[in-house]
């Protein structure tokens, strides 16, 4: 939309991490290309 994005985030393994400590069980981990940019989409189920 001719703007910048401005946005930070862990490593996929810090993430991982982070939520198996507080809790969550990961269920699918999966990159997707979108528009030139590679994102981390995750499932998560509450224990």
């Amino acid at each position: 939309m001719g703007q910048n994005l401005f946005y930070s985030h862990s490593t996929p393994e810090k993430l991982t991490g982070t939520l198996k400590t507080t809790g969550f069980k990961i269920e699918s981990l999966k990159n997707r290309e979108i528009g030139g940019e590679t994102f981390i989409w995750v499932m998560i189920a509450k224990h």
